[in-house]
């Protein structure tokens, strides 16, 4: 088995230099020279061509923007994504007990306080027909940490603080800071509650549907412009035991009803950067080969230690660190040692004539051994999916 003594030793006696016996080793200085450039012979001649003993593939997923002020981390026990400016197709929020609210301006959707707004929630499971509700979440904050409120519901968000609920709840009652009146009838399972906010009036409106049928205005005083609140979705599945699933529909090819005339869909945020998903490196990363989705080619950018592109989800084709010898092809040995035996030459020899001849050795070895495993690889064959793919969205 090889080890990183022997791919030492080997680069010293091309040079006619003492071997060492131990690694690292810091005893003399010929030993701690080697063993400071060891490390970087190895990642370099990694990086040098995509070897088939050092490629590896991953399927990566953003946690979020990234833009850090548009993070926001997982609250209570409920994972939240966070998806750039891209609204979901559906937003689903399961309540099992301890947190009672989560916000849909979180799935990439801005905070409003002029215009006509609508969304649709479907109630998929209300296991206590008390608790949900659904409604806005007001924001005085201009970039508000949502999980402050996670651990609070729609009613008990008290209206004198930084935010206040106000929403509809599942037993017939309207919900503003704390504050419960009747209203309209009562719903649960399989029925579907629209939102709709104007805020173009004199002090703002919220008017909620149960299938389609108005329940009235339930709140004609969000002064948005007095009190500088930031309207947002909001949905509450309640403090309770039971399971209960609520799921937002946000884009207007999704609602099962029609707004009322002048409202659309909840504005996108606006984003801060031309690539909207981070996703961080795998730990052995050395060189990105191929980055794609469903086999066909994305951008991307390497910044720091993360991969940023403008898809949440992507395969990764890259060469990865090997830091065990034994693992490596015997070309890529002979590389690393070649590598190593030009960078100490130098430093043991003396001699810029001695460097540069086993610079000139390097490089013929590593146009060598790219050539073997260059043979070693299966052909590709091309095949017509990414052609009609082009073709097909051209």
């Amino acid at each position: 088995m090889l080890t990183n003594i022997e791919v030492c030793n080997k680069s010293l006696l091309m040079l006619g230099a003492q071997t060492i016996g131990s690694f690292p080793d810091v005893s003399t200085d010929r030993g701690r020279l080697v063993s400071a450039l060891y490390d970087q012979a190895r990642k370099a001649v990694l990086r040098a061509h995509p070897w088939n003993c050092a490629i590896k593939e991953v399927s990566l997923t953003s946690p979020g923007l990234m833009g850090p002020r548009d993070k926001i981390t997982a609250v209570s026990n409920y994972p939240i994504e966070v998806i750039g400016n891209v609204v979901r197709s559906a937003y689903a929020l399961t309540g099992t007990g301890g947190m009672g609210i989560a916000n849909v301006g979180q799935d990439g959707l801005s905070g409003v306080r002029t215009g006509k707004y609508y969304y649709e929630a479907v109630i998929e499971k209300n296991a206590d027909p008390v608790s949900v509700a659904v409604g806005v979440l007001l924001v005085t904050a201009p970039t508000p940490d949502f999980s402050t409120y996670s651990r609070q519901t729609l009613s008990n968000i008290n209206v004198s603080a930084e935010a206040k609920g106000m929403a509809y709840r599942a037993d017939a009652q309207r919900v503003n800071g704390a504050v419960l009146t009747a209203y309209g009838v009562t719903f649960t399972r399989g029925d579907v509650i629209g939102v709709a906010v104007d805020l173009d009036t004199a002090n703002g409106s919220i008017t909620f549907y149960k299938n389609g049928v108005s329940q009235g205005v339930a709140y004609a005083s969000i002064n948005t412009s007095t009190l500088t609140y930031s309207v947002y979705p909001a949905i509450d599945t309640g403090i309770t035991t039971q399971m209960q699933q609520v799921r937002a529909r946000l884009q207007e090819s999704q609602w099962t009803y029609t707004a009322p005339t002048g409202h659309e869909a909840w504005p996108s945020k606006t984003l801060t950067t031309e690539w909207p998903y981070t996703m961080p490196l795998p730990r052995d990363w050395l060189r990105s080969l191929f980055c794609s989705v469903d086999q066909i080619a994305v951008d991307y950018k390497v910044i720091g230690t993360e991969i940023v592109s403008d898809q949440p989800a992507i395969d990764l084709r890259y060469v990865r660190d090997m830091p065990d010898p034994s693992d490596w092809d015997a070309h890529v040995t002979d590389c690393v040692a070649y590598y190593l035996a030009k960078e100490l030459a130098y430093p043991i020899t003396k001699s810029a004539s001695q460097a540069q001849v086993m610079k000139d050795e390097y490089v013929r070895v590593l146009r060598e051994a790219k050539t073997i495993d260059g043979t070693e690889d299966t052909p590709e064959t091309p095949t017509d999916f990414p052609l009609i793919q082009a073709r097909r969205f051209a």
